[in-house]
């Protein structure tokens, strides 16, 4: 796609970012599943990128001439207080709920169902139990930092996670400025659910145990970040 671009408009320079996306794939499906895909997959989806912003550069409004200001911030995302495992018998009945989701068929739950990662839980529990020895207290909390940039009357904002496409519409739709909400910006945390997906499961919520959180997030995780990022931005 920046190829493109660059071909179509001799001297410029084409930057890239994540929009929230945390929770979109590309339509490449074979028999109903989605499948990896292909170098010439990513050739047509960047050509096809590249085709939309022309059409999108030729009836966008010029950014209003302005102040460039910038302002970053760290946003403490609550974990979930219940399975923090600040003890060895906590970390006992964790692990252990962790492995009680049934392993259902995914015909029977949809798509967004994925069973216990054994393996990952077990490195996960390993992990917590180190740190435990070592006396370490787990932290109730996941540092994540928040950016936002002014550029006349445009706002960027970037937030340190791979955040799921609801959050981003929801801090795009109460600002009331032109903005980009981007992802995987300054550092990754790791997928950012929303309230609704933490209640569903599936890949995101519990992709914790392969970052080695410390838990999963708090129910009220999409207020706090949603909350905090309308503050840095106004």
């Amino acid at each position: 796609a920046q190829h493109a671009l660059e071909t179509a408009y001799p001297g410029a320079v084409v930057l890239f970012a994540n929009v929230c996306c945390g929770d979109v794939r590309p339509d490449l499906v074979t028999d109903g599943q989605f499948r990896g895909g292909t170098f010439e997959d990513a050739d047509r989806m960047g050509r096809s990128l590249a085709d939309a912003a022309v059409m999108a550069l030729a009836r966008a409004d010029p950014v209003v001439e302005g102040m460039v200001e910038g302002r970053l911030d760290a946003v403490d995302l609550p974990l979930d207080l219940d399975l923090l495992p600040v003890s060895y018998e906590r970390l006992e009945a964790a692990a252990a709920r962790y492995l009680q989701r049934p392993k259902r068929h995914e015909a029977e739950s949809g798509a967004w169902y994925t069973p216990p990662d054994e393996p990952a839980i077990a490195a996960w529990k390993e992990e917590m139990a180190a740190r435990l020895v070592r006396g370490e207290v787990p932290c109730a909390t996941l540092p994540m930092d928040v950016q936002a940039l002014v550029v006349g009357d445009v706002r960027l904002t970037g937030l340190a996670g791979e955040i799921m496409v609801a959050l981003g519409l929801r801090i795009k739709a109460a600002t009331g400025f032109r903005i980009a909400v981007c992802s995987c910006a300054n550092g990754v945390v790791g997928y950012v659910p929303t309230g609704a997906a933490l209640a569903e499961g599936g890949y995101e919520t519990k992709s914790f145990l392969y970052r080695r959180h410390a838990a999963p997030y708090a129910a009220d995780v999409e207020e706090t970040l949603v909350s905090r990022t309308l503050a840095l931005i106004a």
